[in-house]
């Protein structure tokens, strides 16, 4: 059976406040307040507020903090009543949301996940006394290429069955392996189940332990319980065991070095020796500096450390934004490219055109490279560069973040 996963590590309620204050910051038109404020079931479910959505996980998708963010970013344009403002703005602000580090979120650990695997179930009938084990069950675990475990929980359901009319006290043991090892006792406790003299008296229990010391790498571990029954009459019992696996993709953090260009110079992004990329303070998106590229202008980066594609996954972050602060009372077009570059030296390159605003300036918009990262490869470097265009392209918060 597949594992089943979920973000974990940080609380709804500090993804909340955090995301709150975000979106305050931003001063969101009264249309768009009032919609998040109470949903109408195109996006946010009817009579839920956006509090509800996030801070207490009530999403209908029975998805998490970010990921119902995600959701909800996702769902925006599909109602009527916004899609003109979000074609308009390119729902820039919210945008802002899939990038945990403007989001100023460094104590919430937006990267690890929680990954469940449970066994089969075993029925064995024991009427002995002395230590008696039930039968083994093994768990294959499985985790992403570059997962770090950080913590392993064992949850061991026990289900017992009085199979004659005779009282009976049970001490329990649960024990687990690593493939064809020795056993290890985690939970373990005397007189833990007792019956009266009752054909048919049924107990459950459930036994948590953190099993970490055991489980250090992803393989197959085994799990079974040991009985020591008062009398030695039949006793029916039935065993599962879960694994929750608490895991990091990592090494973590940020790939991209100056990807805001804050330094106000290139280093260590090379570019092309003709003039036709700039750092200018004319246009940042955030902080004081960005990136123009005129002409065949052009800029890449070596990243700090390889990223395989698998990496690239969950909460990660890869991508950049662009934007254009020409006004023209009519429609312009700027073209520009990308190209990812991987271990084994072969490319993905990916062109796109945007038409700005009558107007106004065109707003920044978010670049999400994830989805173009090819699977199975190691990723090494990234390109960006301006194509025969009618406008200059401004880039700035460039990031891949895993």
């Amino acid at each position: 059976m597949p594992g089943i996963t979920r973000p974990a590590g940080a609380t709804a309620k500090a993804i909340w406040e955090y995301t709150n204050r975000f979106l305050t910051s931003l001063a969101i038109p009264d249309d768009i307040t009032k919609f998040l404020g109470k949903g109408t079931g195109t996006v946010v479910p009817n009579n839920k507020s956006l509090y509800d959505l996030i801070a207490l996980d009530r999403l209908d998708h029975s998805t998490y903090g970010l990921s119902a963010l995600r959701t909800l970013i996702a769902a925006i344009p599909t109602d009527p009543a916004l899609a003109t403002y979000y074609t308009a703005t390119r729902a820039g602000y919210l945008d802002n949301i899939n990038n945990p580090q403007l989001l100023n979120l460094p104590n919430v650990s937006v990267m690890e996940h929680e990954i469940e695997f449970p066994s089969a179930e075993a029925l064995d009938d024991i009427a002995l006394t002395g230590e008696q084990t039930t039968t083994e069950r093994t768990i294959l675990v499985g985790l992403p290429t570059g997962a770090t475990i950080r913590r392993v929980s064992l949850i061991a359901l026990i289900t017992a069955m009085n199979n004659t009319a005779n009282a009976q006290k049970i001490d329990i043991t649960v024990q687990g392996r690593k493939g064809a090892g020795s056993w290890s006792d985690f939970f373990s406790q005397d007189d833990v189940i007792g019956f009266p003299a009752e054909d048919g008296a049924t107990t459950d229990l459930v036994a948590v332990q953190d099993i970490s010391a055991l489980m250090d790498e992803a393989m197959s571990y085994g799990f079974r319980v040991s009985v020591n029954q008062s009398v030695a009459e039949s006793v029916r019992y039935t065993t599962q065991y879960i694994l929750a696996v608490i895991y990091r993709m990592g090494p973590s953090g940020e790939r991209i070095t100056n990807g805001r260009f804050e330094t106000g110079d290139f280093p260590p992004w090379e570019h092309d020796v003709y003039g036709y990329a700039l750092i200018g303070s004319d246009y940042p998106r955030s902080g004081s500096y960005a990136c123009k590229l005129t002409g065949s202008g052009w800029i890449s980066q070596d990243l700090a450390d390889p990223v395989p594609s698998e990496h690239l996954v969950g909460t990660s972050v890869f991508g950049f934004y662009a934007g254009n602060n020409a006004v023209y009372y009519f429609s312009l077009t700027f073209y520009f490219r990308v190209t990812l570059t991987y271990t084994d030296d072969s490319t993905t390159t990916v062109d796109f055109e945007w038409n700005t605003i009558p107007d106004q300036q065109f707003p920044y918009q978010y670049v999400n490279l994830k989805p173009y990262v090819e699977a199975g490869k190691t990723l090494k470097s990234i390109k960006i560069e301006r194509l025969a265009s009618q406008e200059d392209v401004w880039i700035d918060d460039v990031t891949c973040y895993v």
